[in-house]
């Protein structure tokens, strides 16, 4: 089941290093598969959907969306949402709050900081390939 909070706290995670959405939406792909590979789950249980760039965190996208006010949102989701985070322009966000790191295990930050340090100096059709 999704963890609205934990898929939170993660693109907070990654944001605080990169804000380029499309890579926040990446990094928390690969982060996925490096610790389901290594521990057997997924960190934020989201749902992965097919879409032409490749596959995305569907909750997550939610997330990001609610961000850019595109999405018919949940007003008590949209209310955390907007003390978290600030839409820059169409394609970056800003933190505007440090990570909890209560809700994110070590295991969990591991992988994201592998994913984060393998993919966040790559293009975007180097990430696209992926």
């Amino acid at each position: 089941m999704f963890n609205f909070e934990k898929t939170l706290e993660t693109i907070l995670y990654i944001s605080a290093e990169c804000q380029d959405l499309y890579k926040i939406l990446k990094i928390i792909y690969f982060s996925d598969i490096i610790h389901l590979k290594k521990y057997g789950r997924f960190i934020t249980d989201d749902n992965y959907i097919a879409m032409e760039n490749g596959p995305v965190p569907s909750g997550a996208y939610n997330i990001i969306k609610m961000v850019r006010d595109d999405f018919p949102f949940n007003h008590n989701y949209k209310k955390i949402v907007d003390a978290s985070l600030k839409a820059v322009n169409r394609t970056s966000i800003q933190p505007l709050r440090r990570f909890n790191e209560k809700v994110l295990s070590k295991s969990e930050l591991d992988a994201i900081d592998l994913a984060i340090k393998e993919n966040i100096g790559l293009t975007f059709n180097e990430l696209k390939k992926g």
